[in-house]
């Protein structure tokens, strides 16, 4: 099956079609197009958006610094209490015990997808983005996926090229996971992922604090 947007049979929204698991709106966007939505199986989510409410965000840092810092900066701006590798500090647990407990005490996920896998804990084969996020969506969390658009975002190339294949294949099976289960949306640039994020979250819980 040939893709709408890009026109080859290789792109997330052409193996995602071939498997009859999702119901587009305006034909299936791949991560090139700039159709913001797509409409698939979501998790369900809980009440507004109030002042004991914490996201968590979650990504990988060497592609996404700038992205994480300007997302971090819109959620401060907006009052919304947010948890974030950054302000992990230091503790006498493993790296991933950490995160998993810091996604454990938060009430929502935001997850953001760029050009890496990243990095396993040691003796695995799951990046802790993804085993973040495994985990929210284990304990029924409301997610929110934002991949990149990887035909119109600028990303420099030895993000892409310091990893392997094996990490780059983990990737594109992580990717079409998330797309088979959520309602994602693309972004280009740091500031266009703030937006969406913001307006995501406005959107599905109401009103800010």
């Amino acid at each position: 099956m040939l893709c709408w947007a890009c026109s080859t049979p290789q792109c997330l929204c052409a193996a995602l079609s071939l498997g009859g698991m999702a119901r587009w709106e305006a034909g299936p966007p791949c991560p090139g197009a700039s159709i913001a939505y797509q409409h698939v199986l979501t998790d369900s989510v809980a009440g507004p958006i109030g002042p004991n409410m914490r996201i968590f965000i979650s990504s990988t840092y060497e592609d996404l610094a700038d992205h994480r810092t300007t997302l971090e900066g819109s959620l401060s701006i907006s009052a919304i209490d947010y948890n974030a590798m950054e302000h992990f500090g230091s503790t006498p647990r493993p790296a991933i015990q950490t995160c998993l407990d810091a996604v454990a005490a938060s009430d929502a996920f935001v997850g953001v997808l760029g050009v890496r896998y990243g990095g396993c804990p040691p003796g695995g084969k799951r990046s802790y983005t993804e085993r973040e996020y495994r985990l929210a969506k284990s304990r029924g969390m409301p997610i929110f996926m934002f991949l990149i658009d990887g035909r119109n975002a600028s990303v420099p190339a030895q993000y892409v090229s310091m990893e392997s294949p094996a990490h780059q294949h983990r990737l594109r099976r992580f990717k079409e996971f998330v797309a088979r289960h959520h309602t994602i949306t693309f972004y280009k640039t740091p500031e266009d992922l703030a937006r969406l994020v913001l307006a995501s979250l406005i959107r599905e819980f109401g009103v800010l604090p």
